[in-house]
This record gives C-alpha cells, structure tokens and sequence, in this order.
C-alpha cells in the first residue's frame, strides 16, 4: 500500500543525509523541501507549509 504523493520538509544539518533522502522521495513522487537548520525550517514551513516533516 502506498501513501499519496506530498509535500514534506526534510530537515538535517549533514547535505549528504538531506539529498539521499530527497532523491528517494521525489523517485517516490513527492514533493520534497529540504533545509540545513531550524531557522530555515521555520522560514520554509511559513513560506510553503509541507505535509510532512522529518
């Protein structure tokens, strides 16, 4: 069973961790906003609120 595609805010100081990551879920379908620290977070999560966040 597979969930619908969305939006999720993949947050992770390490760019290897967040693009590994990303790949596999756009290859998913979803939508994927990724950030390096909190700050960025809550920019992004005002700017484009995701689904998901991780």
């Amino acid at each position: 069973m597979h969930a619908r595609p969305g939006h999720i805010l993949i947050v992770d100081d390490d760019p290897l961790n967040r693009r590994v990551l990303t790949k596999s879920l756009d290859s998913d379908g979803h939508r994927t906003t990724d950030v390096d620290n909190g700050f960025a977070a809550l920019t992004a999560l005002e700017a484009d609120p995701p689904d998901v966040s991780r």
